[in-house]
């Protein structure tokens, strides 16, 4: 597919043909009793089978008949349904690779009196194909596993007369998504088996396309890797402000690296000439600040005209050799807005993230006039841009009902000629299920009725209880639509679902629940019993999760110890339904498993307390982190998204202390890692930050211990730190304890987020030895 033509192909179901006639066309099951045939090519692929045996499973669950299957040389006389490139359908592919109007995603679905053919110009579109007529048989893949499937019990199976042309909207659409198994596929324990189930669901409801993406995304260590580079030639990496190379970014100014990188690529693309691949920077900050990296940023001191170099080198040199080949890096992400100097070549594509934006709002909403911009300005260039969204969350897995934002917004996106969507998406099933099966229907269809698609959602999962599972999910999104807060972090959870409106969503629950169990205790129902389960638990876990941080906030203004324990409590249970492998997939348990148990530890004893040996703390402060009970005094700051804010014409000061065990003293310490603003306001860069809008702000770091008598010494003082670090062995060694403290003052008319991370490590050791 050129460049040229694949906005145009995007916009291609628009102009799709859908005949779909109101008269039952064809009988595949009549009373219980088969009485049609599956017919497969000759040596037929391994997708072809797969669809097969998908097929027949689901009609058999359906209506208690297993149709035979065959493949073409086998064909029965009688009624047959075709599947793929077999003599009937291998005319109709030809069909579809002939029209210039359709992408390599079309399908085609023909039923008449006497044949079903399903098949598509390849055989990810013949799958398409056959689960499209499956949804036209009311069968809904709403959540991984058999289970999560709903399928209509009937004893006739009968397809409505036909010829449907279709094909997504979206050349590019990801996120849960992996190796297709064949039915019934086991992993290594029931968590991995759930997996697979989810890649399977994945398949059912239509990821994919036609953008052969190779991984990674974030590049720059598989471009120029570390451990074969970095000890020869450190010159190849990131030089920082203290001098020292880091290896976790390229110096993209070296000639070397340039050169190595688009080997690298070459080698990639040889192999997969018609791949997309991943060019962009690694993950998190750390950029290089040699002067020649810092001469390509011009004035504006922006990242963006850096990258973009960096990929025009690469894209130049492999485009000559691989015209087919595309390239891609993240935008809008470790910079912001375009590039000053610098323009794309045309073989990139641009990953737009949806990152510096408020995300519980939609395009049209105040706060992400920015985001609509951004879109604009990017898709100036011509080049192709495939979205980066967050429609499930990374940083906490309760509640995240944004089902309003993609309705408001993928109509914009498909107009405005996005080419690919990819949602970050963690396996929380039992919280943000309903975003997960809302998002595959809006990447096929971006102008589907998005509140049918929730009414469909309820009645097929929860039945008899749809009614009052809407009204659950309603709730929801009517908080997150109506508040000012950003929701980027737990403790902003926690403000936007206060007790209250947790107290309302666990009635509608309960209510579900117990109506759920009155049904099933009449009509055996395992699929509906299940459904009504894993989400149940996830409300509880919200509950529980949400309780806690609610404790955790009042406890900042009480230092009442029972809250304390009752956050404790809670999380503690939080991990016995997150770690239960009776119904694994309520919530992703790899990395939130991790996350809570480092939300419980400081909760289970004095963790600033130290004994003989190196020590080490630290604290992101995402959301507050752990100053809420760790820190000795906190007054002024407020948690915000990325650390502690000051709020407008406010000042703070935050006091953490570090203890030694009894007959144990501090030795060398140092504070690393420090981020402080004082004037530099704008993080990611547009252009040289307004000193004069701050130039009345003040910050200070201090510390304090016994060995300098317990007065307070200036460590640093009204300056920007930015992964600073300081030796303040001086002002401690000797004493058993010693106290960090962070003063500032916001003199501007915004809130600023003031202290981002930082961390302590050092030596404590026995007294005489």
């Amino acid at each position: 597919m050129n460049m040229s033509s694949m906005k145009y192909r995007v916009i291609g179901f628009l102009t799709s043909c859908l005949f779909i006639q109101s008269c039952f066309g064809l009988t595949l099951v009549d009373d219980g009793k088969p009485v049609a045939t599956i017919v497969l090519p000759d040596e037929p692929t391994e997708y072809e089978k797969l669809l097969a045996d998908d097929f027949q499973f689901h009609l058999e669950v359906m209506s208690g008949a297993a149709l035979p299957v065959v493949e073409e040389k086998d064909r029965p006389e009688g009624v047959c349904v075709d599947i793929g490139a077999t003599s009937r359908g291998a005319p109709y592919r030809n069909q579809l690779g002939e029209d210039d109007n359709l992408n390599d995603e079309a399908l085609l679905i023909r039923v008449t009196p006497n044949e079903a053919i399903m098949v598509g110009r390849t055989d990810q579109a013949t799958k398409h194909a056959v689960f499209i007529l499956l949804e036209q048989l009311d069968v809904r893949w709403l959540m991984p596993t058999n289970k999560g499937t709903s399928i209509p019990k009937r004893t006739t199976v009968q397809l409505r007369r036909q010829h449907t042309i279709d094909q997504p909207a979206f050349l590019y659409r990801s996120s849960v998504s992996g190796k297709w198994y064949p039915r019934g596929a086991v992993g290594k324990d029931p968590l991995d088996t759930f997996n697979l189930d989810a890649w399977a669901w994945g398949h059912r409801n239509r990821f994919g396309g036609t953008l052969n993406r190779r991984p990674p995304s974030h590049a720059y260590d598989s471009l120029v890797p570390r451990r074969r580079y970095f000890d020869e030639h450190p010159e190849y990496y990131a030089l920082q402000k203290n001098g020292r190379r880091e290896p976790h970014q390229l110096c993209t100014s070296n000639p070397e690296v340039i050169r190595i990188a688009t080997e690298t690529i070459r080698g990639r693309a040889k192999a997969y000439p018609d791949g997309m691949f991943g060019i962009g920077p690694n993950d998190g900050d750390y950029f290089c600040r040699c002067d020649n990296c810092l001469a390509i940023e011009g004035d504006n001191g922006n990242l963006a005209d850096r990258m973009m170099t960096f990929a025009n080198h690469i894209a130049r040199a492999i485009g000559k050799d691989y015209p087919s080949t595309r390239f891609t890096y993240f935008v809008d992400y470790h910079s912001k807005g375009l590039p000053a100097h610098t323009r794309p070549e045309p073989n990139l594509v641009f990953w737009l993230v949806r990152w510096n934006t408020n995300r519980a709002h939609g395009i049209g909403h105040p706060s992400v006039d920015r985001w609509e911009q951004s879109l604009g300005d990017w898709n100036s260039y011509g080049n192709p841009v495939i979205l980066y969204t967050y429609y499930g969350y990374y940083g906490f897995f309760t509640y995240w009902p944004i089902v309003h934002v993609m309705k408001q917004e993928f109509p914009h996106y498909h107009k405005h000629g996005v080419v690919g969507m990819y949602s970050q998406i963690h396996g929380h099933w039992g919280t943000q299920g309903l975003n997960f099966y809302v998002y595959s229907k809006l990447m096929w269809n971006p102008l589907a009725d998005v509140d049918a698609i929730v009414d469909d959602y309820c009645r097929a999962a929860f039945g008899p209880v749809a009614k009052t599972m809407r009204q659950y999910y309603d709730l929801l999104e009517a908080t997150m639509d109506q508040t000012s807060l950003y929701p980027g972090s737990s403790s902003q959870q926690a403000r936007i679902f206060t007790p209250e409106v947790v107290a309302r969503a666990d009635a509608l629950m309960a209510e579900a629940e117990q109506h759920v169990k009155a049904y099933t205790d009449k009509h055996r129902d395992p699929g509906l019993s299940w459904r009504m389960a894993l989400v149940a638990r996830g409300q509880r876990a919200t509950k529980l999760d949400l309780g806690a941080r609610h404790a955790l906030m009042r406890y900042e203004s009480t230092r009442d110890p029972a809250l304390i324990e009752q956050a404790r409590r809670s999380w503690t249970e939080v991990l016995r339904i997150i770690d239960d492998p009776a119904m694994p997939g309520v919530i992703e348990n790899s990395f939130f498993a991790k996350g809570i148990r480092k939300d419980l530890a400081p909760l289970l004893g004095d963790t600033m307390l130290y004994g003989p040996g190196e020590f080490r703390f630290g604290d992101g402060l995402d959301g507050g982190g752990k100053s809420a009970f760790q820190t000795k005094v906190k007054n002024g700051f407020v948690n915000g998204t990325w650390g502690l804010n000051l709020r407008a014409k406010t000042s703070g000061e935050v006091i953490w202390r570090f203890s030694a065990k009894p007959k144990c003293v501090f030795d060398a310490v140092k504070l690393e890692h420090v981020y402080f603003s004082y004037a530099e306001m704008d993080k990611m860069k547009q252009g040289p930050d307004d000193k004069k809008k701050y130039q009345n702000n003040s910050n200070e770091l201090q510390v304090r211990s016994p060995a300098i008598g317990e007065q307070w010494v200036t460590v640093v003082r009204n300056k920007d730190l930015h992964d600073d670090e300081f030796d303040i062995t001086a002002h401690t060694r000797g004493s058993p304890w010693f106290d960090v403290r962070f003063t500032a003052r916001n003199a501007s008319n915004t809130t600023i987020c003031s202290i981002d991370q930082w961390s302590v490590q050092g030596e404590v050791v026995e007294v005489g030895k």
